[in-house]
């Protein structure tokens, strides 16, 4: 789920970012700060957290 998220965030424009973040924190119940790390991060930096 995660990878599906980070393609789309990773070349959307700001507007569909806020979309797209939106719907990625309704889903995952992550904080919304710490969704967006998620998203614009790599897998390898959060590791077992996920």
């Amino acid at each position: 789920m995660i990878k599906v998220f980070r393609e789309r965030y990773r070349y959307a424009t700001k507007k569909e970012k806020t979309s797209i973040l939106n719907e990625f924190v309704s889903l995952s119940d992550f904080n919304r700060n710490y969704a967006s790390q998620v998203l614009r991060k790599s897998l390898e930096t959060f590791g077992s957290h996920l």
